[in-house]
């Protein structure tokens, strides 16, 4: 159905559009082309799901009408660009729901739909729609659910021989006590396919532990919980061309946190890269006390080296 924008003073003929169970007929016919490719939005603002997906959903309509494609927006926020009608062909106004995807991918028979630039939401629909045979474009249903699947995701880490706290799929209390008596207080509850990391929090106790396992079960009913160990020893600061880590003592109070994170901090802005430097392959040097670490082969860098 399309929604009335001028009040019904005069004939209303917009691509602004929303589903009904009432409705007898349609006030549009489908689209005949076969290069039309939904796009999934980021529903409603929250921690974790903000304007930057808003920016993506955008950015990949206009991409899409660069190529030649007919763009269907879904999405139902009325704070964002991508609910601007202007912006797409189609826009649909209504819930990002796998029913609500799935009528519209019925009726309209879309190329294929893009789940990858909307957030947590449209994530949480790859897997069902791949399973009703929708073409999900970009990055496979798959592999989404590798990386949003804690088990999966850790056991890939594993296989591939990269460091990680120690972990362990909840199934039973009996397996998560021993694994505690194992590892220790604090442990970090980790649901998988959860909105920036909702439920996911450091237990200091059983208590906590009983209290926040039953949130993290909870908000993801379908994807196990993993628990792992929630190691203190490390602190990480962002430098320019990678990560570089300083000692963190657990027995520093906040104070002295800061201090050390202020000295560090200021260290690194005596050595940051300008893009005239880096333009021209100037070299980057780095205090003596300061060690460099390249987050693609976790191997320490030489104090000097070019920007390039």
């Amino acid at each position: 159905k399309q929604i009335d924008t001028l009040a019904a003073e005069f004939p209303s003929c917009t691509n602004y559009l929303y589903l009904t169970y009432n409705g007898v007929s349609d006030d549009i016919v489908p689209s005949e082309s076969d290069r039309t490719v939904i796009v999934l939005g980021s529903g409603a603002y929250r921690i974790g799901s903000s304007v930057e997906f808003d920016w993506c959903s955008v950015g990949a309509v206009k991409t899409l009408q660069q190529r030649g494609y007919k763009t269907i927006m879904i999405n139902y926020n009325p704070e964002t660009v991508s609910t601007d009608y202007d912006i797409c062909d189609r826009l649909y106004f209504d819930e990002l729901s796998l029913e609500a995807v799935l009528a519209v991918c019925s009726f309209e028979h879309p190329f294929g739909v893009i789940v990858s630039v909307g957030g947590q939401i449209p994530n949480n629909l790859a897997l069902p729609l791949m399973k009703e045979g929708i073409n999900i474009l970009g990055t496979s249903a798959l592999d989404i659910d590798r990386a949003e699947d804690r088990n999966k995701f850790s056991s890939i880490v594993d296989k591939l021989g990269i460091d990680q706290p120690k972990w362990k799929e909840l199934s039973t209390m009996d397996e998560v006590d021993k694994f505690v008596e194992d590892v220790g207080f604090p442990v970090l509850v980790r649901p998988s396919y959860v909105l920036s990391g909702a439920a996911m929090n450091v237990c200091y106790s059983k208590e906590d532990l009983g209290k926040f396992l039953e949130m993290a079960v909870e908000v993801s009913k379908e994807h196990p919980v993993v628990i792992s160990s929630f190691m203190q020893s490390l602190m990480r600061s962002p430098m320019t061309e990678g990560w570089w880590y300083m000692p963190f003592q657990s027995t520093w109070n906040l104070q002295e946190c800061i201090r050390e994170m202020l000295r560090y901090s200021s260290r690194r802005r005596r050595f940051m890269v300008s893009p005239l430097q880096r333009s021209r392959g100037l070299p980057l040097r780095l205090p003596r006390s300061c060690t460099l670490r390249d987050r693609s082969t976790s191997s320490s860098l030489p104090r000097t080296h070019t920007s390039r």
